[in-house]
């Protein structure tokens, strides 16, 4: 009979990554610290997927001490590590080590995201509630219906018509009250706006 003190201590392993079975159910390659190669079944926490990488440690264990039914229940990858402050959590990738490539929810309530780029597909539309702010350009493809103010600062290019429904003011001037002197027919120039001289 085994001695279940030596079942419990044999039963958790600490294993490298040596190789991955991209299936349904991703079976992992192992080696040990005595190098020995194992299978093990990745048993991956419900709604997160990864792939780790070739090198990366594991924490398996064998179910009832059995060594030919081996399950992977941790993996990490102390090599792309990337450290946080107490109670703050951040979901990342190994390009995090090179450049910027994580989603960080930090102590004082920000979410942060940083990456090269990013991509949103909601083809119910999105909400945003509370003010935007952006920094760069932007561009738009498609039709802008606004409710409020707008205020520019810097000149306005539009390639097709401005209208305005109630009133539309150059400077001072009202365009409703916007006359000229000495109006000319056809293509003669008329005079400047009334108030102004040429």
């Amino acid at each position: 009979m085994v001695d279940p003190r030596q079942r419990a201590r044999t039963t958790f392993r600490r294993a490298f990554v040596a190789g991955i079975s991209k299936s349904a159910n991703k079976v992992l390659t192992l080696v040990g610290l005595a190098d020995q190669q194992k299978t093990a079944e990745w048993i991956e926490p419900y709604g997160f997927a990864s792939m780790p990488k070739i090198g990366s440690e594991t924490v398996a264990q064998c179910i009832d001490g059995d060594e030919s039914h081996n399950v992977v229940v941790a993996v990490g990858d102390r090599r792309f590590r990337f450290d946080v402050e107490d109670g703050e959590v951040s979901i990342y990738t190994y390009l995090n080590a090179q450049r910027p490539h994580r989603l960080h929810f930090k102590n004082d309530g920000t979410i942060q995201l940083l990456g090269d780029a990013l991509r949103i597909e909601v083809p119910k539309g999105a909400d945003i509630i509370g003010d935007l702010r952006i920094t760069g350009n932007v561009t738009l493809r498609g039709d802008i219906d606004q409710t409020g103010n707008q205020k520019v600062a810097g000149d306005v290019t539009a390639d097709g018509t401005v209208t305005g429904k109630t009133e539309v003011v150059f400077g001072t001037t009202k365009g409703s009250q916007h006359g000229h002197s000495d109006v000319q027919r056809g293509d003669e120039i008329s005079g400047p706006p009334v108030g102004q001289t040429a």
